[in-house]
């Protein structure tokens, strides 16, 4: 009853199970309530058999989740974009996907359909990137005061938690701190708008470019290097899988002094054949 009870009243009870999922993953990985650095490495915390992919996807699709039941892999793939807080939402998206099995029920998720599914996936994203907790710590550290926030808090919390202009104003409603009618005039806000603005456009389109950046799996990069140091696949190969090209990964392979393992070859001696 003690958990039930440390709810947010405004956490109504349909988001519920996404909300307490979310804080799980917080309180079990030691995160508090602050921004999350490396979803990338959270994932494979959280679900230690999967891996994530950052592909170039069409127009769209902003996210995947596939497995193979029989290996117990799940890779989840997001796509590329200039919009960064859009593919940390994703991230999150899909690994509420794995946290309440849908893809195990063989669910096409449509994030386009707004099937239940997709709704928690949504709020479960939303709580773990911006838990509520922690927006009102952040607020209080800025010295805000409840219904007296300006625009530039909006952007505050929004550079901090690395989040979109709407899930910053759908948290910082919740937490009682802006009205319906802020939230209404700020909606149309976008990331990219607040950091111009705001003067931390740098950090933002730092941010943008990692998020354009194809980004492979981490374990079969790991796997194909070992393969590489053994001799079973080129450099050519390697910076294929690597989305680089081969003249820098050999250069990248050789500064760090990974280098394929020495052949021994074992000649024959021909003279203890005798004459021909």
């Amino acid at each position: 009853m003690a958990e039930k009870e440390s709810i947010p009243a405004s956490v109504g009870h349909s988001e519920r199970p996404a909300y307490l999922a979310a804080r799980k993953i917080r309180d079990q990985h030691g995160l508090g309530s602050g921004p999350i650095a490396d979803l990338h490495g959270l994932i494979g915390l959280v679900s230690p058999g999967a891996d994530v992919a950052i592909l170039d996807m069409p127009e769209g699709m902003g996210g995947m989740v596939a497995t193979d039941p029989v290996r117990a892999k799940t890779v989840i793939g997001v796509a590329t974009t200039s919009v960064p807080e859009r593919q940390r939402s994703s991230l999150g998206h899909e690994l509420g996907h794995i946290v309440f099995a849908d893809y195990e029920a063989g669910l096409r998720h449509d994030p386009s359909e707004r099937t239940p599914q997709e709704m928690r996936a949504d709020t479960f994203a939303r709580h773990l990137l911006a838990p509520l907790q922690g927006v009102v710590a952040f607020l209080e550290d800025l010295r805000a005061v409840p219904g007296q926030l300006t625009l530039r808090h909006v952007s505050s919390v929004v550079h901090h938690f690395q989040v979109s202009p709407a899930i910053a104003l759908i948290q910082m409603q919740a937490c009682g701190w802006i009205a319906t009618a802020q939230k209404t005039d700020w909606w149309g806000e976008t990331a990219k708008g607040l950091a111009l603005r705001f003067g931390w456009i740098g950090d933002y389109r730092a941010m943008a470019a990692e998020s354009q950046t194809p980004r492979p799996p981490q374990r079969l990069i790991e796997n194909a290097t070992e393969a590489y140091i053994r001799n079973l696949i080129s450099v050519q190969g390697l910076a294929a899988l690597s989305g680089v090209d081969p003249e820098r990964q050999l250069q990248e392979l050789e500064e760090s002094g990974i280098r394929p393992e020495t052949i021994e070859v074992a000649w024959a001696d021909l003279d203890a054949f005798g004459p021909a």
